[in-house]
């Protein structure tokens, strides 16, 4: 939770930046306005208010192409061993 986080990280010392980057397969609606929006609650909005300078990168897992891979590698598995089953 955001509060764990910064029960952990304190205030922000001077020039302390934070990249956020969602934790998600796709970036949805969510990424827009819980990680980056302008909404008092959003992380990026509750990061700036204890001193943090913030960055915000909207990738999602499915952008990085490891992941996409790895990914395809667990499907092709998965079909292989349905195909046992008959």
């Amino acid at each position: 939770s955001f509060e764990t986080l910064l029960a952990e990280w304190g205030d922000a010392e001077e020039g302390e930046r934070v990249l956020l980057r969602p934790f998600f397969f796709t970036i949805g609606q969510h990424s827009f306005r819980d990680l980056q929006g302008n909404d008092p609650n959003s992380w990026k909005s509750r990061l700036e208010a204890v001193g943090y300078t913030t960055e915000v990168e909207l990738i999602s897992l499915g952008d990085l192409p490891l992941v996409r891979d790895l990914l395809m590698v667990h499907l092709e598995e998965a079909y292989e061993a349905l195909d046992g089953l008959d």
